[in-house]
């Protein structure tokens, strides 16, 4: 009995000395609102195969499970004191949660009196000349974040995939996912956003055979260092790819990984990007 109460408290103190929280944050609420208001199979401004967000729907509902999941944050520990796939969930979901608040909170981009000037854009919000990625968006525990520090934490966790998780609300971004990422399915989940990205021929890889041009998002360019030199484990043994069609050969679809493979020489070049928002009512 004493040797049990012994090793009870050494390992007590040693995850205090480590300072890393062993319960894995409950994702419940966010998945409920998730499933209720992301509408999967859509289409917008040419876009086939959206996921688009209901964000009338959600003003109207003023929906529980959506404020208590914004408490939920509030209420959380450090998020660098957490499991690293635990990290990857938090942040990854309240940079989400994020943009949809902005998104919720601003429905006018200019109004007087009962005359709205509907936000058609994310970028149309802004404060006193700040631009919306550098406004305080929400908190996690103690840290107040924007888009902008939560994204640069998101980065420092050195996993490219996560591009394709994180969206600013706007209609070329990746799809929003219909759930709620978890730290126990995160390698899965963000394997998935990544290849569903990247099989959409309107936003994400277009194959032009004919011309031997490969069309990305502008995402890849905007942060191609991030695809050539970021390693992670479970990516390419840990090396970085260092190019971003090797990269993209890995969760293209098929086809395009074979041409890929016997077109070394292929021209890459980007999409437009459409800043339009991911609204269920630009739905078409």
């Amino acid at each position: 009995m004493w040797m049990s109460v012994t090793l009870f408290v050494a390992m007590v103190a040693m995850t205090m000395m480590s300072g890393t929280v062993e319960a894995t944050f409950d994702q419940t609420a966010w998945n409920e609102v998730m499933t209720t208001y992301v509408k999967v199979n859509q289409s917008s401004f040419g876009i086939q195969n959206e996921a688009l967000v209901d964000y009338s729907s959600m003003r109207v509902d003023n929906d529980t499970n959506y404020y208590h999941y914004l408490q939920q944050l509030r209420e959380a520990a450090p998020i660098e004191t957490y499991t690293l796939n635990d990290q990857f969930a938090i942040a990854i979901n309240a940079y989400n949660a994020f943009a949809i608040k902005q998104v919720l909170l601003n429905p006018c981009k200019v109004s007087f009196g009962r005359f709205c000037w509907l936000t058609a854009s994310i970028r149309d919000i802004s404060g006193l000349g700040t631009q919306v990625w550098d406004m305080p968006a929400g908190f996690i525990g103690e840290t107040e974040y924007t888009l902008n520090e939560l994204e640069t934490f998101i980065r420092g966790l050195n996993d490219p995939r996560i591009h394709a998780c994180i969206v600013c609300a706007s209609a070329s971004c990746p799809n929003i996912q219909p759930f709620a990422f978890t730290a126990e399915a995160i390698e899965t989940q963000k394997n998935h956003s990544m290849t569903q990205f990247l099989s959409n021929q309107q936003k994400g890889l277009y194959l032009d055979e004919a011309n031997n041009l490969l069309y990305l998002s502008s995402i890849f360019l905007w942060y191609q260092n991030d695809f050539e030199t970021f390693t992670f484990p479970s990516l390419n043994g840990g090396k970085p790819f260092g190019t971003v069609v090797d990269f993209v050969k890995v969760f293209a679809p098929p086809d395009v990984q074979a041409y890929l493979a016997d077109n070394p020489d292929v021209v890459v070049t980007y999409f437009h990007y459409d800043w339009r928002l991911n609204t269920l009512s630009n739905a078409n």
